[in-house]
Order: C-alpha cells, then structure tokens, then sequence
C-alpha cells in the first residue's frame, strides 16, 4: 500500500462530497469563517495583558483559552489605558473624601475623548448627572486633572 500526504492550503478543507477517493480525485473547498458571538468561539488571540505585579506583558498567541485569558488586549496602549483608569478610579474615590461642597445637581465631571485628528482631548464641564469622574467642586475637578493629567491622557485608546 501507498501512501500519498497531501498539503492542504490555508483557509481550505478537503470537499469529502465533491472528491472521489476511489479515482483519487481530491476537490478543496474554502473554509467559511464565521463571526464568533462569544470570546469562548474565537479560534486564537494574542495581545497584552496585566500581571499580577501590574506589568503589562505580551502573548504571542493563545488558541486554547478555556475562559483563563480572557484578560488580554489587542494591543498594548488599551491594556495601558486600562492600567491607567484602574489607578484613576482608586484615586477619584480617595479624592472624593474631600469634595464637601454639596452640590447634587449640576457635578463638574472631567471628559476625556479623541478630537477629530485623534489628540487626547481633557475637559472639565458640567454634567446633569453624576459620572465616572465627577466632582461637586469645580476647583477639586481642575485640580485632578491637572495632577493626574498624564494618567488621564492614556485613557485615550479606550474612550468612546
């Protein structure tokens, strides 16, 4: 008997209704991809992550998950501004121990977007209600975003 290893090339698969094995004919077809609707059904990532020591790290490839990574980002200024609103969020609640104007209606809020030729734009105004970054005091809202501007400027990646 003879044996004959065939190289199927990429994105194809062997057509077992259209090829005739007994005549030795072997018909490819293309392999349909398919958008995942979960994170379990992608096929393989690979990107940035954050260690346990707040180190962003690199991988190279995952194929096989099994709902372990699913902490990884495509790519490493979204795993960076991810660091970033983590340390932000920690210090906006320290802050907000000193926010003892009580004003409810109206809080000051800082914005952080993308102008139109992609700059990191930082903002304060007034919101008619209360968001990630708001403050009751106008001065207390200026002040954590000058102090913080550096953090707050990697937030940029992830804005919507």
């Amino acid at each position: 008997m003879e044996k004959i290893n065939i190289q199927i090339p990429e994105g194809y698969q062997i057509d077992l209704e259209k090829s005739d094995l007994a005549t030795g004919q072997i018909i490819f077809k293309k392999v349909e991809k398919k958008k995942p609707l979960t994170f379990e059904e992608l096929e393989r990532i690979k990107g940035y992550y954050i260690d346990d020591n707040s180190i962003i790290l690199e991988i190279d490839e995952i194929n096989d998950f099994s709902g372990l990574d699913i902490n990884v980002f495509p790519q490493k200024d979204q795993c960076e501004a991810v660091l970033a609103l983590s340390q932000l969020l920690q210090l906006h609640k320290a802050w907000k121990e000193f926010d003892t104007e009580n004003t409810d209606v109206h809080p000051f809020t800082i914005f952080v977007y993308k102008s139109y030729d992609g700059d990191s734009v930082i903002k304060v105004g007034r919101t008619s209600d209360k968001r990630l970054f708001s403050f009751n005091s106008d001065e207390l809202a200026i002040e954590f975003k000058h102090t913080f501007i550096s953090l707050l400027e990697k937030l940029t990646p992830i804005v919507l």
